[in-house]
């Protein structure tokens, strides 16, 4: 078997993941799509808990919850009109008919012979297209991210001229990466207001369950399941779920965790602004670091050779509005920054800090405060520009004002991730009669008013 982390230690087998989640989601499915048991279901007792041919409903799912089963449930049931090879490809066909910058891309890249080509190499693992065939069913939204970050880690992975069998790998890594998350509380993946900080350590977990069901999938290549469990790394250490960085983490993880931000941006932001895949051009410009040099370098390069514009569109409906919200969101960046940068030397040492959240937080302090820096966003005379413009608009100012927005925004959101590992560093380790984390604590009561305060209870 297969070893994820490239680490002496043994991978779980199915029925040992906590599967009462999955149960719940199966019971749903079962409402549109048959769910059906494929063999008698037995616990470790070997006591019979269904027999086969039963529908997954809610009574039978629950009851089925209650064991511990003999066998994984994956490997016991069988979903009517589940998701083939064939109709993978034609996700993505329908997914680039309503997004002409997709299809742009994918049609300009001559790539249409060669994706196919990559799903047709090996079947997929059934428990895989199982998984994918209950997230689409559950989460559309995601199956269609998920669709997306493996076209475009197949269309990254194969102008970095990947062998065959790694092309293969990255591609299908990306599309399965989130399948564990329907191990996790459903509860939580509708979650519309913020993270707490046993939320986030939750959701983190997902990349690890991914990757267990794939090591598990017996025929899948072995880099691909270790590509899963690192598609949230970052080849600086920020990333998550063992904050590996560089040379130790793999190329084709790599590919996958660039593909993935992307996703993210594209399904999660731009959707809701009209913004399109050239969007992400700040982000990426913002995030070098962040990602292996020559994957960095090579998406960067794609979406300079896509011939697409950058959108020239907003959320907001008035030119008024824009701008003020350009000026308050400036003003709130530099704010932060100001306090950042005053914050005790000693508190963003990572040596002064013995505990893994400590050392975290004061790695994410510098980073964050030096991209922001860098980007040149707190520039006073940024201010003063946008208070001109409040009262003398041209159109000429639109493109750059829309990629202000963008990089304000990919600017905000490194700043709520200060605030999420604050929260986790007042849950874990702070104590209290220490200086510096006291005028952290402040700098977080009032940067974030009852929110990093109340995490530290």
């Amino acid at each position: 078997m297969a070893d994820i982390n490239k680490q002496k230690v043994a991978t779980p087998a199915l029925q040992d993941l906590h599967s009462v989640h999955y149960m719940e989601h199966l019971a749903q499915v079962n409402q549109t799509q048959d769910v059906t048991t494929s063999s008698d279901i037995y616990n470790t007792q070997g006591v019979l808990v269904a027999r086969k041919g039963v529908n997954i409903h809610y009574d039978t799912a629950r009851r089925i919850a209650q064991h511990k089963l003999a066998a994984a449930i994956e490997q016991q049931i069988v979903i009517a009109d589940s998701i083939t090879t064939l109709s993978l490809v034609q996700s993505f066909e329908e997914l680039s008919t309503q997004a002409p910058d997709i299809k742009k891309i994918h049609d300009g890249f001559l790539f249409e012979k060669d994706f196919y080509a990559i799903f047709s190499y090996h079947p997929l693992h059934p428990v895989l297209l199982q998984k994918l065939s209950v997230l689409k069913n559950q989460k559309p939204s995601l199956f269609a991210q998920s669709v997306f970050c493996s076209w475009l880690a197949a269309l990254i992975g194969r102008e970095m001229k990947l062998p065959t069998l790694d092309l293969y790998s990255v591609t299908m890594a990306a599309l399965v990466r989130d399948i564990g998350l329907l191990h996790l509380p459903p509860i939580l993946l509708e979650k519309t207001g913020a993270y707490t900080f046993q939320d986030w350590h939750a959701m983190q977990s997902h990349s690890i369950v991914s990757g267990i069901l794939v090591e598990n999938a017996h025929g899948m290549p072995a880099t691909m399941a270790r590509a899963v469990v690192e598609h949230h790394e970052r080849y600086n250490g920020m990333g998550y779920p063992k904050a590996t960085e560089g040379k130790q983490l793999s190329l084709l993880g790599q590919i996958v965790a660039l593909a993935d931000s992307i996703a993210a941006l594209r399904f999660k932001k731009f959707n809701k602004t009209g913004g399109n895949i050239r969007d992400v051009t700040p982000f990426l410009q913002m995030n070098g670091e962040a990602f292996h040099p020559a994957v960095y370098a090579m998406a960067h390069g794609i979406l300079g050779k896509s011939n697409i514009s950058r959108s020239n569109t907003s959320g907001t409906k008035t030119y008024a509005g824009f701008i003020t919200q350009l000026h308050d969101n400036a003003l709130e960046i530099q704010r932060a920054v100001n306090m950042l940068a005053n914050l005790p030397p000693e508190l963003i040492d990572p040596h002064n800090h013995h505990g893994k959240y400590g050392k975290t937080l004061a790695k994410v302090i510098t980073q964050v405060l030096g991209i922001i820096i860098k980007s040149g966003m707190v520039r006073g005379e940024i201010i003063t520009w946008l208070d001109a413009k409040k009262n003398s608009p041209e159109e000429a100012d639109m493109e750059e004002l829309r990629e202000m927005e963008l990089m304000q925004a990919e600017l905000l959101w490194q700043l709520n991730k200060v605030q999420r590992t604050l929260n986790a560093f007042f849950t874990e380790e702070a104590q209290d009669a220490h200086p510096a984390w006291q005028a952290l604590k402040r700098y977080a009561d009032h940067l974030w008013p009852g929110q990093a305060s109340a995490q530290s209870t």
